[in-house]
C-alpha cells in the first residue's frame, strides 16, 4: 500500500488550530471575521514578444497555492468577478519583462463598489521570479489585513514552471499529464508538478497510473511541504482497500 507519512500529525494539528481559533472567537463573544472572497482575473503580459506570459499563468495559480490553508481566505481564477459568487475582493494587473528584469503591477478592488484598495508594483531581475510570486502573495495578506503562514513555492526551476504551466493550459488531459511528467523530470522536487500529475494520471491512467505516480513520489517526499503531502497521502488512500 502506497502512503506518505508522517503527514496526519499536521493534518490533525491544523484542524485543532482553526478549532481552537473559532472556540476562542464564540469564548470572547465577538463575532468571527468575515470569509473574504478573492477573485483573480487573468493578469496580461505586456512585454514584447509575450515574454512573461508563461508567468502571468503562474502567478495566480501560485497565489491560490501559497493561501490556500489561509483561514477564512477563499481565492478562484475567474474570468470575471461575478463568476465567483459571494466575491468581496477582485485583484488584476499586468505582467513587464524586458533587460532581464520583470515589473509586476498589481490591483486590488474592493466589491461591489469596485473602489481600488490597493496597488503594487513590483520589480525583480528576471532570474528571480520566485521571489515575486511570494512578494505578490505577502502583499495580497497585508492589504486584505489577513495573518497568514504561506505555503512554499513548490517549483523551483524555470524549465519546470514552463511544463507546470503548459499542463494548467493543456488542450486535453493526455497533453496535461504530459506536462506534468516533463515538469516532474526538470525539477523532481516540485510538489505542485508531482500532485497535478498524481491527480492527472488518476483521471487518465487510472488506479495503475496513479500508483506509478505515487510510488516514485515517495523518493521526493522529504522535499514536499507538509500541504503537498497531505494531498499526496489522500490520492494514495484510494489505493488502499479499506
Amino acid at each position: 500500500m502506497s502512503r506518505f507519512t508522517p503527514i496526519r500529525p499536521a493534518l490533525f494539528a491544523t484542524a485543532f488550530l482553526a478549532i481552537a481559533g473559532l472556540s476562542s472567537c464564540r469564548k470572547s463573544g465577538e463575532p468571527s471575521p468575515p470569509v473574504l472572497r478573492i477573485a483573480i482575473l487573468a493578469l496580461e503580459d505586456h512585454s514584447p514578444s509575450s515574454g512573461a506570459a508563461w508567468l502571468a499563468r503562474l502567478l495566480p495559480f501560485s497565489l491560490r497555492r501559497q493561501l490556500e490553508s489561509t483561514p477564512r481566505l477563499q481565492l478562484a481564477e475567474v474570468r470575471s468577478a461575478t463568476d465567483f459568487a459571494g466575491a468581496t475582493h477582485e485583484l488584476s494587473g499586468f505582467l513587464d519583462a524586458r533587460n532581464n528584469r520583470i515589473e509586476a503591477h498589481l490591483f486590488l478592488y474592493e466589491l461591489p463598489s469596485h473602489k481600488l484598495a490597493a496597488h503594487r508594483v513590483f520589480t525583480a531581475p528576471g532570474t528571480h521570479w520566485r521571489s515575486l510570486l511570494e512578494d505578490t502573495a505577502r502583499f495580497l495578506t497585508s492589504s486584505l489585513r489577513v495573518e497568514a503562514r504561506l505555503n512554499p513555492v513548490a517549483v523551483h526551476t524555470e524549465p519546470a514552471a514552463r511544463d507546470l504551466v503548459r499542463a494548467l493550459t493543456a488542450a486535453s488531459p493526455a497533453a496535461a499529464l504530459s506536462a506534468f511528467r516533463s515538469a516532474t523530470e526538470a525539477d523532481p522536487e516540485c510538489g505542485w508538478c508531482w500532485l497535478g500529475l498524481a491527480e492527472t494520471a488518476a483521471a487518465v491512467e487510472g488506479p495503475d497510473g496513479l500508483r506509478r505516480v505515487i510510488d516514485t513520489a515517495r523518493q521526493q517526499r522529504d522535499s514536499f511541504d507538509p500541504l503537498t503531502l497531505a494531498r499526496l497521502d489522500l490520492l494514495a488512500a484510494r489505493l488502499s482497500p479499506n
